[in-house]
């Protein structure tokens, strides 16, 4: 078990974060040792790393909240945690492709400005 500060630091994430994730019930501490610090175990660990792999994507913090609960209500809602992440997937697929093109136009650009320095410079 580790304390906020310890999830922070194995996450990347910030205590703040993770406490804001706590009142959006995304994020919830293990136990509370007999101070009432927030304890967490590795469970917790890979689902904090999990939930910002998932807002990285752009998932928004109310789908967020949605999965959470999908998950807490046990294998019975697997299906709609599957459809979830498919339309999450999606939406990465369609944010590749829209860089993919950007970097097009960068490279283009680029190469452009590199044939007009050798020639000129």
């Amino acid at each position: 078990m580790m304390l906020i500060g310890q999830l922070a630091a194995e996450t990347g994430l910030s205590i703040r974060t993770i406490r804001f994730y706590e009142t959006k019930k995304i994020v919830l501490p293990t136990a509370r040792d007999p101070h009432g610090n927030r304890l967490y175990d590795d469970e917790a660990v890979h689902w904090t790393k999990f939930v910002a792999y998932l807002r990285q994507t752009g998932m928004s913090l109310a789908d967020l909240a949605h999965y959470r609960q999908l998950v807490d209500q046990g294998i019975s809602t697997l299906p709609a945690r599957i459809e979830l992440l498919k339309q999450q997937r999606a939406k990465v697929v369609q944010q590749i492709e829209a860089k993919r093109v950007q970097l097009q136009q960068i490279d283009h650009k680029l190469s452009h400005y590199q044939s007009d320095a050798e020639r000129f410079l």
